[in-house]
């Protein structure tokens, strides 16, 4: 069994339940708190985490490897984390229980992959422009900057803070567009891949 992840707990659980969300619901807003923790403990100054909230999967792109390899991490067996997550929550806030998932977590590289680094470098240079007007902006360390932008969650460290683009834009703007057709790609091919199965507590 994977490592508990420390960050969350049924705390989070009554939190979101006392909204009176419906269980799918409850399940997306878990697996999305579950993937940034995750993401969190990974990353590093060359590294971004990109989730997509309503599958509630997550790829970890590493700049270092000129984007030769992309981590694909999901529902394991097909089995969404959000669904996997919304079974789970009415008795686990009962009982206060932790929730428990089992993901599969693949490396999809270029060389069995052939748009992925086409793919990739489309998605780094639209975020690099989004990131452009936020140089200046200096926050106390680890607090967290908020950007408008894309449908999927980005997460990212920078110098002084953690850097998330958050999916609240009401348009589809380009990073969206090629974030998209990075998911899109890396998806694809990891259907090709064996993974590694993990299970986590949380």
């Amino acid at each position: 069994m994977g490592r508990r992840l420390g960050a969350l707990s049924v705390t989070v659980v009554f939190a979101i339940a006392s909204v009176h969300a419906e269980p799918w619901q409850l399940g997306q807003a878990l697996s999305t708190e579950f993937l940034v923790s995750l993401a969190q403990d990974e990353l590093d100054q060359s590294k971004i985490a990109i989730i997509n909230e309503p599958v509630g999967s997550m790829m970890i792109l590493d700049r270092s490897t000129s984007v030769g390899s992309v981590v694909f991490i999901s529902g394991s067996g097909g089995n969404f984390l959000w669904a996997q997550i919304a079974k789970q929550v009415a008795t686990a806030a009962a009982r206060e229980e932790r929730i428990h998932v089992v993901i599969d977590r693949a490396l999809v590289v270029d060389k069995s992959c052939a748009k992925l680094r086409l793919a990739s470098k489309a998605f780094l240079e639209n975020l690099d422009d989004v990131l452009t007007h936020i140089k200046s902006v200096r926050a106390p360390t680890g607090s967290e900057i908020v950007v408008d932008g894309a449908a999927f969650r980005i997460v990212m460290r920078g110098k002084d803070a953690l850097i998330t683009i958050a999916p609240d834009s009401a348009f589809d703007p380009p990073l969206q567009q090629v974030t998209g057709e990075l998911h899109s790609v890396v998806s694809r091919c990891s259907n090709s891949v064996t993974p590694r199965v993990e299970e986590h507590d949380f």
